[in-house]
């Protein structure tokens, strides 16, 4: 509504670089710092889309590094969101998206993309891929952890019958491959 106040109509993108921005999450008690970050924005025609790029100083010291991309459709209340990252620590990747929350019992780094479709109702797809670094699996702390040299997964979620099915599975381990 903003892009299209006859001041602002003819914009046609605003673009920020060097940001740093600092998340604090009450749900978790967590703060996040992010930095190195760029930010984009386009008004096309029948959409609007943004793009914002930052790093997270992760707990290994490797710095992770996201990409998210949203585009939203001007005349409908829909929108697709894709997220592209590397490096993030699992536990922190499951705070934030409830869909992936049995990801905080492993001790990994974890790399891929999410893909979601967002309307009235709010998700109403999703599909990811995720490549999950050497680790261990540790759902408490009380917990002997399991190792791994890596893993990978992918899934999708149907709004429709509310589940998240696991689509594919790849787990390499000292002791097992599967």
């Amino acid at each position: 509504q903003v892009l299209a106040a006859p001041g602002l109509a003819q914009l046609r993108s605003i673009e920020a670089e060097a940001l740093t921005l600092t998340l604090t999450d009450e749900r978790i008690g967590r703060r996040f710092e992010l930095g190195d970050g760029r930010l984009t924005l386009q008004n096309r025609a029948d959409e609007l889309a943004a793009e914002l790029a930052v790093s997270l100083q992760g707990e290994n010291g490797v710095p992770g590094r996201a990409v998210v991309q949203l585009v939203s459709q001007k005349r409908a209340s829909t929108a697709r969101v894709t997220v592209d990252f590397n490096d993030i620590p699992a536990a922190d990747l499951a705070a934030q998206l409830p869909l992936l929350q049995p990801l905080g019992s492993l001790e990994a780094a974890i790399s891929g993309r999410l893909s979601a479709g967002l309307g009235d109702t709010g998700v109403t797809a999703l599909e990811a891929a995720l490549i999950i670094g050497k680790g261990a699996v540790r759902p408490t702390e009380a917990a002997r952890p399991v190792v791994f040299d890596r893993a990978a997964m992918s899934l999708t979620y149907d709004q429709k019958t509310g589940r998240i099915a696991l689509s594919g599975l790849d787990v390499q381990s000292p002791t097992l491959r599967a």
